[in-house]
C-alpha cells in the first residue's frame, strides 16, 4: 500500500531508506572532547561509513548538533560527494536552530545564513530536506525572526535551489496551523519523538499530519528496548518478532514503518546497520501493530522537550 513515504526519493529517484541519525549521543560525545577544536569525531565519521556501506541512503543532522563536518566526512569517504551524480543518491535533512534553548543562543542570523554555513561544511550545494528544529523560540531573545520569518526564508532557500524539502520537527497542532495560514511551500515533515510509549507527542499530532499530507519522521523508536520497566513490551516484541524471525530492535522500527512513518535510528555497531535495514524484508499485521501500540500505552514516556510539551497535557 501506498504511503506518504513514497513520495520521499533521492534526487536520482531512489527510494528513501530510514535515516540514519548524528544526535544526542554524538553531539554529547563531541562537546565532551572539545568541539571548539575543530577536531573530528572519528567515531561517528566510521559509524556514519559503516551506515552507508551497508546500504543506507538518509542521514540526518542539525545545526545545533555541530556534527555537519563529521557527516560532511563520512559523505566524502562514501564517494557521495566526487560528483553531482554521485550525490544525488544520497538524502541529507539538516535543521535549523532558531534559539529556544537555555544556554544555546542561535548560531546565525536566521535560516539562510544556516544554511549556507551547513553546504559549506558538508561539502554540497543542496540539502535533501531542511527542517525547523523546534518552534518553542522567543524573537524578544533570539534573532528577532518570528515563526513566520523563519518559514519565508525557508521558502526562499527552496526558490534558490539550496533546499529541496522543508518541514517542521517537534511541532504541535497551532505551529502547524499557523504556518499552513501563510505557507506557499508547506511543510512535507514533522520530525517528533514517537514510540510505543509516546504515541502522541503532543494531541492529535498524528491524526493532523496524515490529513494534510505531512510525512512524520519519528527519532527515538528504539526507546522502550531501554524504558520497559515491567518487561511486558519487550515481551510482546519477542513473541511478534518470533514469528517473522526478527529481533526487538527490528520489530520496533517496523512498528513505525507500518504507520507509513520514516523513522530516524542510531547505532555505534556496523552489524545493526544490516538488521536495521532488514524492516524492509517483513511486515507486521494490523493485529500486531495495534497490540504494540496497547501494550505500550500502558506505560509514558518522554525522552524530549519534557516541558514544552507539558501544557499541552494539563
Amino acid at each position: 500500500m501506498a504511503s506518504l513515504r513514497d513520495n520521499f526519493k533521492t534526487k536520482a529517484g531512489e527510494r528513501l531508506t530510514i535515516g540514519v541519525g548524528s544526535g544526542t549521543k554524538w553531539h554529547i560525545l563531541k562537546r565532551s572532547r572539545g568541539e571548539k577544536t575543530g577536531d573530528l569525531v572519528e567515531p561517528l565519521v566510521t559509524t556514519l561509513v559503516s551506515a552507508f556501506e551497508a546500504g543506507f541512503n538518509h542521514v540526518d543532522t542539525a545545526e545545533i548538533y555541530n556534527t555537519h563536518a563529521e557527516v560532511g566526512e563520512a559523505l566524502r569517504r562514501a564517494g557521495y560527494l566526487a560528483d553531482e551524480k554521485a550525490r544525488e543518491k544520497v538524502w541529507v535533512t539538516d535543521k535549523y536552530y532558531p534559539g529556544g534553548f537555555p544556554g544555546h543562543e542561535p548560531l546565525t542570523t536566521g535560516p539562510i545564513a544556516s544554511i549556507d554555513v551547513a553546504l559549506k561544511a558538508l561539502g554540497t550545494t543542496y540539502l535533501d530536506l531542511y527542517l525547523v528544529h523546534q518552534p518553542f523560540f522567543d524573537p524578544k531573545t533570539g534573532t528577532g525572526l518570528t515563526l513566520k520569518d523563519v518559514w519565508r526564508e525557508l521558502e526562499q532557500a527552496v526558490a534558490e535551489g539550496k533546499v529541496r524539502y522543508i518541514g517542521l520537527s517537534n511541532s504541535a497542532v497551532p505551529h502547524i496551523e499557523e504556518i499552513l495560514s501563510y505557507a506557499t511551500v508547506k511543510p512535507a515533515v514533522n520530525q517528533i519523538e514517537f514510540h510505543p510509549f509516546l504515541q502522541e507527542q503532543s494531541p492529535g499530532i498524528v491524526s493532523f499530519c496524515a490529513k494534510h499530507d505531512i510525512l512524520i519522521e519519528p527519532y527515538g523508536p528504539l526507546s522502550p528496548l531501554f524504558r520497559d520497566d515491567s518487561g511486558k513490551l519487550n515481551d510482546t516484541l519477542d513473541k511478534i518478532g518470533a514469528k517473522h524471525g526478527k529481533n526487538r530492535a527490528q520489530v520496533l522500527l517496523r512498528y513505525a514503518v507500518d504507520q507509513g512513518f520514516l523513522p530516524i535510528t542510531t547505532s555505534s555497531k556496523a552489524e545493526r546497520f544490516h538488521e536495521a535495514l532488514e524492516v524492509e524484508t517483513f511486515q507486521l499485521s494490523p493485529e500486531d501493530v495495534a497490540l504494540i501500540s496497547k501494550e505500550g500505552a500502558k506505560h509514558h514516556f518522554r525522552g524530549f522537550f519534557i516541558e514544552k510539551f507539558a501544557p499541552y497535557y494539563v
